[in-house]
């Protein structure tokens, strides 16, 4: 029964007829040069009853043994070494094996250290593996290479564009779409942070060269040619009235947000909040609620702390700072 199934009939070893049925598995998503040599230990006529069962042994609540049956397969035919040899296009198919997730995952974060991927192939790459049975393992790193392929496309579409000649052009620039880039460093950072609670010895230190990358794209980049054009474009406003020209501002926000109020109105203060979080704030409210949601900026009173922006939005016909 078992050979007229999976075409296995080698020997008595259920080691060897495991190792029969996960090959021949392989053979249905991957193309058989992957496997030269291996030959006399799969059959190709059968992958397709092998894959099956491979397919809903690891989609079942018994898939944490199947990944250690997993793991001594893929140590017993050095599967990482053969695997390695091969490109991205040869294994994304395929997700029979976590190892291939992982040597997706490490020709990913190299080929980004290199710049020899593109933002959309590395894009592509991360959508297809979402549909991998081993996504919810290496789901921080696919999400952290996702959002570093995101800082690519900015990059490549705001290389030359941070020369702004006033403020309020800037200003609306960043509350626009410019804040995207600092949504993107975040959201590395939090898919960073979790990655180093789980243990991939292939993955850990490939990711930390790619912390590496994103911090110099971040603030060798973005952050000094953006602080650097907006220092320039504010300097005569803050110099001689002390707030920038045309902009909203904090000491108005009662004026202008509570007091033409007809109704009730609630105010809940997030000291610090950044832009982007309040952006995409306002987009999971608006998903939850099904409101109206809108997302308005204000130049902060200077400085620029908590005891003083308080104040700040508190009713007033006046506000000094008194020296003592």
């Amino acid at each position: 029964m078992v050979h007229n199934s999976t075409g296995f009939n080698n020997s008595d070893s259920i080691d060897d007829l495991t190792e029969h049925v996960i090959l021949s598995a392989l053979v249905r998503t991957l193309s058989t040069s992957l496997l030269s040599g291996l030959e006399s230990r799969y059959s190709e006529e059968n992958s397709g009853f092998c894959y099956d069962l491979v397919f809903n042994w690891i989609h079942s609540a018994k898939k944490d043994e199947f990944k250690n049956v997993a793991e001594y397969l893929t140590s017993n035919l050095s599967l990482v070494d053969r695997f390695n040899r091969y490109e991205i296009k040869d294994l994304i198919e395929s997700d029979i094996l976590p190892i291939i997730d992982e040597i997706i995952l490490s020709k990913l974060m190299y080929a980004i250290s290199v710049h020899s991927m593109d933002a959309e192939t590395i894009i592509s790459i991360v959508e297809k593996r979402k549909t991998s049975a081993w996504y919810d393992e290496y789901g921080h790193f696919y999400e952290g290479i996702y959002q570093v392929a995101l800082m690519k496309q900015f990059e490549a579409k705001y290389t030359n564009s941070f020369h702004f000649t006033n403020a309020k052009e800037m200003w609306d620039a960043y509350t626009r779409d410019l804040y995207l880039m600092d949504q993107y460093y975040r959201e590395f950072h939090l898919s960073y942070s979790k990655c180093l609670q789980s243990l991939h010895p292939l993955l850990d230190d490939t990711f930390k060269d790619l912390v590496d990358y994103v911090e110099k794209e971040y603030k060798n980049w973005y952050l000094d040619k953006l602080s650097s054009n907006w220092n320039k474009v504010i300097e005569e406003d803050l110099s001689t009235t002390g707030k920038i020209t045309d902009i909203s501002q904090q000491v108005d926000f009662y004026r202008d947000y509570v007091e033409q109020s007809k109704g009730k109105v609630f105010v809940i203060i997030s000291d610090a909040m950044r832009y982007d979080v309040a952006c995409e704030l306002a987009k999971q409210l608006e998903i939850e609620t099904n409101a109206d949601i809108t997302v308005n900026a204000v130049q902060s009173i200077l400085p620029s702390i908590t005891k003083f922006g308080m104040a700040a939005l508190l009713p007033h016909k006046k506000i000094e700072t008194v020296l003592s």
